[in-house]
């Protein structure tokens, strides 16, 4: 894994929105599910959504709905903070510092990333 100071470097975090099941960024990290975890956006961390979405032309990134076991879900998108999808406080998304330069996402909120 990535240190804090890398993926400072790489990434930065851009706030926490809110989401539903409309997507703010509907975006798929990928095609096929990650077997392990049951869902094509399940089991990411930053760098791995960062990737994923980065990979498949997208600007932005968030993670979501975070476990210990499965990690959060990755959405990807070309914009964030679309319609009613508003800024919320950053302790809505979780723990500061949970997933390295920002938290890991919560059930529909978005923790929103973007390159550097």
């Amino acid at each position: 894994a990535l240190s804090k100071i890398e993926l400072g470097k790489k990434y930065k975090y851009l706030g926490c929105y809110k989401d539903s099941y409309d997507r703010d960024l509907p975006g798929k990290p990928a095609e096929a599910g990650k077997k392990e975890y049951g869902g094509r956006h399940q089991g990411y961390d930053v760098d791995s959504c960062g990737i994923a979405c980065n990979g498949r032309g997208f600007k932005f990134f968030a993670l979501q709905a975070y476990s210990r076991s499965a990690k959060s879900y990755c959405f990807c998108g070309s914009s964030y903070g679309n319609g009613d999808h508003k800024k919320m406080d950053d302790y809505e998304c979780g723990r500061p510092d949970k997933c390295g330069i920002g938290p890991c996402g919560e059930g529909m909120r978005n923790a929103v990333y973007g390159f550097q």
